[in-house]
């Protein structure tokens, strides 16, 4: 789950997103409006090893980011 915040600005967060996740720009930048207009945005869903290695890998930017399990 991607977080809004307040420090990072929409090309920062996209161009992270595109370089350490399989999104296209389109879709990094659909997320990163959804996290900023909602406060929180379904960024990517994959088994839980790689997403600890994403989150990880993201947090590293210092973009907020959170791992939940699917439903």
């Amino acid at each position: 789950m991607l977080h809004n915040d307040d420090k990072n600005d929409f090309d920062y967060v996209i161009l992270t997103i595109m370089s350490l996740t399989p999104l296209n720009e389109t879709d990094a930048e659909l997320r990163t409006k959804e996290a900023h207009q909602t406060g929180v945005a379904l960024l990517l869903v994959t088994h839980k090893e790689a997403g600890g290695t994403v989150s990880g890998s993201v947090r590293i930017e210092r973009i907020i980011v959170t791992i939940e399990p699917a439903e």
